[in-house]
């Protein structure tokens, strides 16, 4: 085993024990303090108090007419064994964006007063999981294992169901940020590949994402651990990316492209993680001040 690898395991064991979490100590110390010194919990309507308990909440919208209209332009991106990834005409993608931003509009600006930042669009993900004609416990097809997504806290997600989603159609995990430690130790959970649940009654803390077509989620996919899981058939989605943006004149460009933006939500180095955590707090003073 290579150094880094060792390393990277030392890494992910002291996260599970300290904070609850499978991801690197570095981002679970930047988060920590994210969460205690940058966002604001104080007068949370219903869906961000809900958010900030859970990591995730069900949004109050739907967005039926627009599903209908993207799911007939969908353009095949790239076809694999078990995912097909879709993409939209780049102009009739700026469309839909700027509709879906009009419907999340006040979700979006209670966002930015939670996170004391703008809010930027960063990514948007099209894809369909199909279930595979051969399943074996040892592969893993979509990311079916339970996980923290590798990144900081600047990073979230909303999920926009393409299709009706039931239990049969391979929904989303979700374990609530509250129930991290039940789940580790009912879980026995060591690593992404090791855990055991026999025997234990989970459902009491799982949440399924199961939902009609057009229901969307908020979900902070780096502080909850989740999973895919294998549908019947077949699962169609959608997803956003946003990015917690604490730079004033980093404006909404839609170029939507996460790789611009991988080394604010994914850093490298510490002292980069501590300049950007400084910036945050010089924004939220700023902010505050007005």
């Amino acid at each position: 085993m290579k150094i880094y690898e060792i390393r990277s395991k030392i890494s992910n064991y002291l996260s599970i024990i300290l904070f609850n979490k499978r991801l690197p100590i570095s981002y679970c110390i930047f988060n920590f303090f994210f969460d205690k010194f940058i966002t604001n919990k104080k007068n949370l309507d219903p869906t961000l108090q809900s958010f900030n308990k859970n990591g995730y909440v069900k949004l109050k919208v739907n967005f039926e007419n627009e599903v209908d209209n993207i799911n007939e332009n969908l353009l095949v991106k790239e076809e694999l064994i078990n995912r097909i990834e879709y993409d939209l005409d780049y102009e009739f993608k700026l469309k839909i964006i700027k509709k879906l931003k009009i419907k999340l509009e006040e979700n979006l600006n209670n966002l930015e007063k939670y996170y004391n930042s703008k809010i930027l669009i960063i990514g948007l993900n099209l894809w369909k999981n199909i279930k595979p004609k051969i399943i074996s416990n040892d592969k893993e097809y979509f990311s079916e294992k339970f996980h923290c997504d590798g990144y900081i806290s600047n990073h979230i997600k909303i999920h926009i169901n393409l299709m009706d989603i039931d239990q049969d159609s391979g929904p989303l995990q979700i374990v609530g940020k509250q129930s991290s430690k039940k789940f580790i130790r009912d879980f026995n959970y060591k690593d992404r590949k090791k855990y055991n649940y026999e025997g234990k009654n989970i459902n009491d803390y799982i949440f399924l994402n199961t939902g009609k077509k057009g229901d969307a989620i908020l979900f902070d996919s780096t502080n909850c651990f989740h999973r895919a899981t294998i549908p019947n058939d077949f699962r169609l989605m959608m997803q956003l990316v946003l990015f917690i943006n604490p730079y004033p004149k980093i404006e909404q460009t839609y170029k939507l492209d996460i790789k611009d933006y991988l080394h604010f939500i994914k850093p490298i180095k510490i002292l980069n993680m501590i300049s950007l955590f400084i910036d945050y707090l010089k924004n939220k003073n700023n902010l505050n001040s007005k």
